[in-house]
């Protein structure tokens, strides 16, 4: 059903802008980049 679906691809989502943010600190990190840390 439609809200099944959008029930999916929001829990989708979510997990991969949680995952995208992780790997950015970790690049930011590597890199050095000015104030990482923060936020």
């Amino acid at each position: 059903s439609k809200d099944d679906f959008d029930a999916m691809m929001s829990g989708y989502l979510k997990e991969s802008e949680d995952r995208l943010s992780v790997l950015r600190r970790n690049t930011e990190g590597k890199r050095g980049g000015r104030g990482g840390r923060r936020s």
